[in-house]
């Protein structure tokens, strides 16, 4: 009988039965990391480094263009890839390896990998607000008039927008006293709120926190965000 497989042999390098791992989840800006243990057709590791052939041509990643990639060759038959990685998300990283046929490259066992990467802190600087309320605000009190609308858009540092209901925020009104309603912590980070101030006036100032974070605001006007 004949057989269609493709047998390399022991201590040969098989993109198939090769294996993959890394971070199943980072936080935006840490560096992301895949594990390559090279291994033969029968499941053996390699111990030394695949020979004769450059990395670039040993392995195939698919992952954002935007990216760079650092490769490394631990010279044990286990090599890493590594990047930092800034933009939140869900992501599947395929990880390919050449077959020692020529033929062109195939998915190795563990990829592709699936990767969640979370938002930083919050971060006022990127941070920012929309709404009506966070520009021209018209005076009166509930009873007799809309409220002024602020949606307060909560970001990292890499301006991805942090996870809805993680942030504890103080809403301060520095100038004059105002009631609000509730705030509504929305999609993509994002917290909306009606306000009425009670007495017109040309300077008005609305200063977001985190929870007890004015102490911050008067040393580091990076600490909160002004309106």
């Amino acid at each position: 009988t004949f057989s269609n497989e493709l047998h390399y042999g022991a201590g040969v390098f098989d993109p198939t039965t090769s294996t993959v791992t890394a971070q199943p989840q980072i936080v935006a800006g840490e560096t992301f990391s895949m594990t390559i243990v090279t291994k033969d057709e029968f499941e053996n590791a390699l111990t030394v480094s695949v020979a004769n052939t450059a990395m670039d041509d040993l392995f195939e990643l698919h992952a954002p263009s935007v990216l760079e990639w650092v490769y490394e060759d631990l010279q044990t038959g286990e090599y890493t890839v590594s990047t930092t990685w800034e933009a939140s998300g869900e992501y599947l990283v395929h990880m390919l390896g050449a077959e020692p046929s020529g033929m062109g490259f195939v998915a190795m066992s563990g990829s592709p990998w699936s990767l969640t990467v979370v938002p930083d802190a919050l971060d006022f600087t990127t941070s920012y607000c929309t709404g009506t309320g966070c520009e021209i605000a018209h005076h009166g009190p509930q009873t007799l008039v809309e409220g002024n609308v602020v949606e307060f858009h909560a970001m990292d540092r890499f301006s991805n927008p942090r996870l809805t209901g993680t942030d504890a925020l103080a809403i301060n009104f520095l100038s004059s006293s105002a009631v609000i309603d509730a705030v509504v912590a929305g999609e993509n980070g994002v917290y909306t709120f009606n306000y009425w101030w009670q007495y017109a006036s040309y300077d008005q100032c609305i200063i977001f926190c985190s929870v007890d974070g004015l102490q911050d605001w008067t040393v580091d006007s990076t600490a909160c965000y002004d309106t």
